[in-house]
């Protein structure tokens, strides 16, 4: 017997916490005041800061949906984004099956791709290379040299 997926509001995908453009906390905290929901809200990586997502316009790729908001200490929202896509450097659409942080070595810039640094005998250590590498880098770290990366 086959079971099929399909009828939740969200299967698949891998959940992240980000953090909304500039333009996308102002709606959210308009939404927020007036009491309306955002979970399912569509989003996209905007790859302009660390973790950054904005709400999707008419006809934009879905990237993600939200599934929680929270507000910090700092009256700064985060978003719990269940995400399926993004888009890499050459515009090429990925699905999104890991998402993890990695040491990096020279530097990398957000929506790089990336490559095993084999020169370092650092475990799980890589570096931007946007003819060979894979993934996307979306959030970096520059003090401890860490990057996280969708792949």
């Amino acid at each position: 017997m086959q079971v099929l997926g399909g009828g939740s509001n969200f299967a698949g995908g891998v959940p992240i916490t980000c953090v909304p453009s500039t333009a996308f906390l102002v709606t959210l905290a308009a939404m927020k005041a007036a009491k309306t929901p955002v979970y399912g809200i569509p989003v996209k990586f905007t790859f302009s800061n660390n973790l950054e997502v904005s709400q999707c316009e008419t006809d934009d790729p879905v990237d993600g949906f939200i599934e929680d908001l929270m507000q910090d200490a700092y009256y700064t929202y985060l978003l719990t984004v269940r995400a399926y896509h993004f888009t890499d450097k050459d515009g090429n659409r990925k699905q999104i099956t890991a998402y993890m942080t990695l040491l990096y070595s020279g530097s990398v810039a957000l929506q790089d791709k990336v490559v095993a640094h084999a020169d370092s005998y650092a475990a799980r250590t890589v570096k931007a290379d946007n003819t060979y590498g894979d993934g996307g880098v979306v959030s970096i770290n520059t003090s401890t040299t860490k990057c996280d990366v969708l792949f």
